[in-house]
C-alpha cells in the first residue's frame, strides 16, 4: 500500500514506512530476493487480504488471533 504500510508484531505499535508500489505478483513469509535470505522462523497463520482494513478492523482482528495463540 505504499507509503502507508505498516508492520507490527503482536500488539507492538506498527513501525510504518513506505513499502513500494510494485506489483507483489506473489506472497514470500521469511526470505528476501538473495538466495542465502532464508529465516529460521515459526509461524502459525498468514492472513492476505484484497485490500487495506480500517484501524478498528485491524484491532478486532489482532484481538481475535491472539486469543487463538495465548498471546496478550
Amino acid at each position: 500500500n505504499a507509503a502507508s504500510s505498516s508492520l507490527s508484531v503482536n500488539a507492538a505499535a506498527a513501525a510504518t514506512g513506505d513499502a513500494g508500489n510494485r506489483n507483489a505478483s506473489g506472497f514470500t513469509l521469511g526470505s528476501n530476493s538473495e538466495p542465502t535470505g532464508n529465516s529460521n522462523i515459526t509461524f502459525t497463520r498468514a492472513l492476505l487480504y484484497s485490500g487495506a482494513h480500517s484501524a478498528a478492523t485491524r484491532a478486532l482482528i489482532i484481538r481475535y488471533l491472539m486469543s487463538l495463540g495465548g498471546v496478550s
